[in-house]
Order: structure tokens, then sequence, then C-alpha cells
């Protein structure tokens, strides 16, 4: 421990041991007879609640941190005279500093584990794993009526095989991170985009009906198609195809999701690739 003290019922310090005058700023004689409310009230602001609690109960332990650097453990136990009567509280910490500091590395270091875990290593939009994540909730979000409407894009690069043929891996890994930066930059910080094939990705609208979806579909487009690509002294213009789907009926599986946006894309590329196709207004087209 690196101090213990001793307080009577009314807070005052009545004895202490310890280095406790490097978080206080003060030597013992001058703490001694100082009210523990005077003196740490304002860097524990529910002290009055602890005291109290612990004078009832008999015991009480928290964790502070006094001067911004260290964290104390601290544990509070009544103390009585002959008669058993309560005289106030006796307390010791213990600096774990060390501890809190290596428990906040560890949940820094599983916080990126999970990013990780959810990210695609090569354009860092999320994977297939983070996607589905991102489905789950907004899906139930759909069901408990927080939102009212979730569409998906299926975004797929025309002709990658050829730019890979022509640029190479290296080359080709460039235009992929080109191409997620730039949907991603079309869209609004809570849209969720993730690469879930070679050259292939799946866009998320929260909150987006159809018709804000296709709006967004041909921002998306405009800004592949319009904004040529450079990789070593070599310089292209890639497109993209994509399809539309309304997911308003609370699509929860990343499977069903490809499949529901992914047939839209064999028409897109029919029809001369570069487009972007609206499934539901062929389904409409088809129940009508």
């Amino acid at each position: 421990p690196i101090v213990l003290w001793a307080v009577d019922n009314a807070g005052r310090i009545v004895w202490r041991r310890g280095n406790s005058g490097t978080l206080t700023g003060l030597g013992i004689r001058s703490e001694i007879g100082r009210s523990i409310f005077d003196l740490f009230q304002d860097k524990i602001p529910d002290l009055r609640r602890i005291f109290d609690e612990a004078l009832v109960s008999g015991s009480h332990a928290q964790e502070v941190c006094l001067d911004g650097i260290h964290t104390l453990r601290c544990q509070y136990t009544q103390y009585h005279d002959d008669n058993n009567n309560v005289l106030g509280i006796r307390g010791i910490a213990y600096d774990v500093t060390e501890r809190k500091q290596l428990e906040e590395r560890l949940r820094q270091a599983n916080l990126r584990l999970e990013e990780l875990a959810t990210r695609d290593p090569l354009t860092g939009v999320l994977n297939t794993r983070g996607l589905q994540d991102a489905l789950h909730q907004h899906s139930a979000r759909l069901r408990r009526g927080l939102s009212t409407a979730l569409s998906g894009l299926f975004v797929d690069c025309d002709d990658f095989k050829e730019i890979n043929d022509r640029l190479g891996h290296a080359g080709g890994d460039h235009v992929l991170r080109s191409i997620a930066e730039r949907i991603v930059g079309q869209l609004r910080v809570f849209d969720a985009v993730a690469r879930v094939g070679g050259d292939e990705f799946i866009v998320l609208l929260s909150g987006a009906t159809l018709e804000q979806a296709q709006i967004a579909a041909e921002r998306v487009r405009n800004a592949i198609a319009n904004a040529p690509i450079s990789f070593d002294n070599t310089t292209l213009q890639p497109t993209i195809s994509l399809a539309d789907a309304d997911l308003s009926d609370a699509c929860d599986n990343v499977e069903e999701l490809y499949k529901r946006t992914r047939k839209g894309i064999v028409e897109a590329k029919a029809g001369g690739k570069n487009r972007v196709v609206w499934i539901e207004d062929r389904r409409r087209t088809a129940a009508g």
C-alpha cells in the first residue's frame, strides 16, 4: 500500500501513514485535522455518498485517480471504540496504475483484433463478417420500428480480369483500393461498405428508400467512371456495374443479401456495363 489513513465520523483526517502528500500537495501535518471533503471532493465527486455508505455498511472499495496519472485502489472499513461505537473510517490505498495501464493496452488490443476480424485487409472496408454484423443491426432496427427503410447496392468492377492482366496483381490491388475509397467517399458515415469477393462490394444504405438508393448508386457510379486511376506510369478508366435492391423486409442474412442484389449484375453487364439496375423496379413491373 502507498498510504493508510483514518478519518472520524465528520470526515476529518485523524491519522495517516504513507506518501499521499504527493497526491494532495500537502504534508502529513497539513493534512491532519483537514476534512477529506475539502481535500478530495473536487476529485471524487461522489465522495460524500461513499463515505456515508461506508459508515452504514461497514466497508466500501473503489478505484480513483487523483492526479490524472496514478490510479489508486481504495478500501474503506469502519473502526470502533471499546463499546463497538463507530468512530470513523479507516482506509488503505494501493497503487494499481500499472495494472490499469495494462488493462487499457489489452482493451485497445482486443478492439484492434475485433477490427481486424471484421475488416478487409486490402481495402479497409468491412469483410463478410463485418457485413453480417452491420446487416443484423440494420435489420433489428427495422423490426423494432427504429428505421423505416433499408436498401442495398451490389457493386461489381467491370472487366477487372483485364485490369489485373494489364497491371499485375499489385496494380489490381491499387485499383480495388481506389474504387473502395471512392465508394466510401460518396456515402454517409453510417452507411456500410463491404468487400464480398475479389472485385465485388455490397453497400447497405440505412434509412434509404429505393429511390434514394438509386440516386446514391448513380453518384457512386459517376465517381468511378469519371476519375481515371494511375499506377506505375499507366492510366486507365475503370467502371463499375451496380444493382439496387429494397431490403426493407429486414433481410438479415448475407447469403440472401448476396443472391438478392447480385442477380441484377447479370442484366447490367448484358446491357453494356457501367450501369445501374434497379432490382425492385423489375419486381414491381413483373408484379404489375
